[in-house]
């Protein structure tokens, strides 16, 4: 291998040095270069970062290593399985981060990740987990350069952000006219002396750009020769060129009149004017097709609704893409929530999305984005969402809205508020029934639920029976509704638990024990499962044993549908049913009323509006 001298960009975005634009600029066009040379034989890298860049210290080109990722263009998985992340997290391109079919676009788009680390210091996407940093490669828009980097001219910024752009399409058409745009952009920044240099806070970094059009000079060492007899032979020639001038000026005959001359007016490049970039002239822009990921989240995880840009202009005077093609920032998407009972509106917890005006579509044509935030701090409920075509001084260009609803997360956490009703309550009751067996088991002290791999194998259920005369009157007001149990022991293991409960027909109150206590045979779940509603699911993890006996609800059962539910429930009782939809061998033990542990028994926990 050839024995390199000089440093990684790695090594020195780590050492902390600062590069001004022209380096950007220098190094973004070497690379480029390289890439079209490699992209013209077929072969895409796939893997772009500063640690595969490496500066010549003698010369200071850059080189472009490791190419042990590198494929004829083609799918991802022509490496690797299907599913697995081919590259560094880091610097992937969206197609990478979905394993979707990569070109040498997606070289493109890592190398746009560099040069906007060169000029920031910093990824525009930071996490600590590898599936929150796909989940934002393939979902954000990065902030643009030109919002907190001020020594980053905009040209720089503009291209930075299509190379960064999320469909392939949309970045420069290949690394040849991108070699050529920054060739384009370091000329006039050379030209009109706006080239923003930075402090370096490291040693000088050369950075070299070789003319495409000129050959690297050979430079042989010859002797050093006395430079004393070729200054003197200079001089005499000049001071005989001057006489020889002198003369045939002054000599009679040749003297004409002075004359004077005006310079010839030196064109002056008008700069273009500003545009008043206005809600009219953004009203063209609508926002179509809004698609939730889903219509509900749980809150504490992300909501991601993915929609389109599309430009309705008609006429080239009506069409923004020409318009406001030259304005850095030229409209904003900002997305609202109006929850359904406050009613007060208050802007979604994320960052406006910038368009820059060379991003516009034409008219027909569209932008898909996605718009993705938190819920941590959203109080549950269902919200209406409005996207807003905005001009960057907030007049409302356009509008579109969509619903989704937000549901609290009660896995874990104090129950403050809530009512609490227990199977030892009024004419509650719990009991187990299982396949086959004809003798009530209501007065064990646990709770079975178990459901065999083999057709023929055990299949056991757990009964609970809540009283609802003391709440009967609030049930319309229900806001959230929580069942929970306690692990007693039982299969070690991760399960996924079923709530269930038995429809109108069948909520006749029932007992632990006697004549009206529940055995398998009278149980309308002798046939399956189709005479009961599913509510909602619950995942535990008893790997270890690490739940029995340590918590007295560490088993909860929330969701709208059981909200919903409980508000249209007419009778005194509700009987849910729940079922192990993972299949084991053993059966997992929660505590019945029975129980010594008060604390442990099933409980259904309601909170009401006021």
């Amino acid at each position: 291998m050839e024995l390199l001298r000089g440093q990684s960009l790695e090594e020195a975005l780590r050492k902390g040095y600062r590069f001004s634009p022209k380096q950007v600029l220098a190094l973004g066009r070497q690379v480029a270069r390289g890439l079209g040379a490699a992209h013209a034989r077929g072969i895409v890298h796939r893997d772009i970062k500063p640690a595969n860049i490496w500066i010549e210290s003698d010369k200071g080109r850059p080189k472009i290593l490791d190419f042990g990722l590198a494929a004829t263009a083609g799918p991802v998985d022509t490496l690797s399985r299907r599913g697995a992340v081919v590259g560094t997290p880091g610097y992937l391109s969206p197609e990478q981060a979905c394993d979707e079919p990569v070109d040498d676009r997606s070289d493109i788009y890592s190398l746009g990740i560099v040069m906007y680390e060169m000029c920031c210091g910093m990824l525009p996407f930071r996490h600590s987990s590898v599936a929150m940093m796909l989940i934002a490669i393939a979902t954000h828009a990065p902030r643009s350069l030109n919002e907190f980097c001020e020594h980053v001219p905009d040209e720089l910024s503009e291209l930075i952000d299509r190379m960064l752009s999320k469909e392939p399409k949309d970045r420069p058409r290949d690394a040849d006219a991108l070699t050529e745009e920054l060739k384009r952009i370091a000329n006039a920044a050379e030209s009109t002396g706006t080239e923003n240099e930075v402090n370096e806070t490291a040693t000088p970094f050369v950075i070299d750009v070789v003319d495409e059009n000129t050959p690297r000079a050979t430079v042989v060492p010859r002797k050093r020769q006395s430079s004393t007899p070729m200054i003197v032979a200079v001089a005499a020639g000049l001071m005989l060129v001057i006489g020889v001038l002198a003369f045939a000026l002054l000599r009679p005959g040749n003297r004409q009149p002075a004359q004077t001359v005006a310079p010839a007016p030196v064109p002056v490049a008008e700069k273009p004017k500003p545009v008043n970039v206005t809600a009219a002239l953004l009203s063209p822009l609508r926002i179509e097709s809004i698609v939730p990921e889903s219509e509900r989240f749980g809150a504490g995880n992300p909501v991601l609704i993915k929609f389109r840009l599309v430009n309705t202009a008609t006429s080239k005077q009506d069409d923004p893409s020409v318009q406001v093609a030259n304005v850095p920032i030229a409209a904003v998407v900002k997305v609202f929530l109006t929850p359904s009972r406050s009613g007060a509106e208050r802007p979604a917890p994320m960052f406006p999305m910038r368009i820059a005006g060379s991003r516009i579509p034409r008219p027909g044509k569209n932008l898909d984005f996605f718009a993705r935030f938190e819920t941590t701090e959203i109080v549950p409920d269902d919200y209406k969402v409005s996207f807003r075509v905005m001009t960057t001084s907030d007049q409302v260009a356009s509008e579109a809205e969509t619903r989704i609803g937000i549901d609290a997360d009660y896995s874990s956490g104090p129950l403050s508020g809530f009512q609490k009703i227990t199977t030892r309550t009024g004419g509650g009751a719990d009991t187990t029934v299982a396949r086959g067996q004809a003798s009530a088991a209501g007065e064990s002290d646990s709770l079975s639920v178990q459901q065999s791999s083999n057709k023929d194998g055990a299949l056991k259920y757990a009964m609970l029976q809540f009283d609802l005369n003391s709440v009967k009157q609030s049930l319309p007001r229900i806001r959230d509704a929580v069942v929970s149990l306690a692990v007693k022991g039982g299969v070690q293991a991760k399960l996924e638990l079923r709530l269930y409960a038995l429809d109108a027909t069948h909520q006749a109150p029932w007992t632990d024990s006697g004549g009206e206590a529940l055995v398998w045979d009278k149980t309308p779940l002798t046939q399956g499962l189709n005479k009961a509603k599913y509510l909602c699911s619950a995942t535990i993890d008893n790997s270890n044993g690490q739940l029995a006996g340590k918590g007295s609800d560490n088993v909860r059962f929330f969701g709208n549908e059981l909200d919903a539910y409980l508000k249209s429930l007419s009778s005194n009782q509700v009987t849910f049913v729940i079922v192990s939809q993972s299949k084991h061998e053993q059966e997992i033990i929660f505590h019945s009323k029975e129980s010594q542990q008060i604390e442990s028994v099933p409980t259904l926990h309601l909170k009401s509006d006021a």
